[in-house]
């Protein structure tokens, strides 16, 4: 319940900020994560963790973000939201990602979702294996690379194992 409570106070806090500012209200988040199990830290359940049979999106969504946002789009496929940042990142007000996309990443892809990244100057350096384990990290300079602004994005993640500063440096 403590992943839980930390994404929630997160966006909480990313939302009254902005209000403070009178900047904007986020009516539009795209959320992007791959709902896989055991990625949300050392807690007993987590509701993006269970089978998708037992709940849906719609529940998933209201359960994190119930009245911080108008519309929210869920995309656990990592090509599809790499597709989707491409063509339509200016109808998103915030951009809430996972580092961690193992379920996300189909292996067949790898080759085609390498590409797109290199298209927008992000340098893969990465195999297969460990591209999925830090695949959030590609998506923060994909985003970057295409003018989308560093502080309306969150990253989510229970995965600690991963040095971005190190990744940052050798990406770009």
């Amino acid at each position: 319940r403590w992943s839980v409570y930390c994404r929630i106070k997160c966006c909480e806090k990313v939302v009254r900020r902005v209000r403070k500012r009178n900047v904007m209200r986020y009516k539009n988040i795209l959320w992007i994560d791959d709902c896989d199990v055991k990625d949300a830290g050392n807690i007993d359940e987590d509701p993006l963790e269970v089978e998708e049979s037992q709940i849906d999106d719609i529940t998933v969504i209201q359960d994190y973000f119930y009245e911080l946002a108008d519309d929210v789009c869920l995309i656990k496929e990592y090509k599809k939201a790499l597709q989707e940042l491409k063509d339509r990142n200016a109808c998103y007000d915030l951009v809430v990602f996972d580092i961690n996309m193992k379920e996300g990443i189909d292996k067949t892809e790898y080759p085609e979702i390498e590409e797109t990244l290199k298209q927008k100057r992000v340098a893969v350096v990465d195999d297969y294996k460990e591209f999925v384990e830090k695949a959030g990290m590609y998506l923060y300079m994909f985003l970057l690379n295409c003018g989308y602004p560093n502080e309306r994005m969150v990253i989510l993640t229970g995965n600690g194992k991963s040095n971005p500063r190190e990744f940052l440096k050798n990406a770009h």
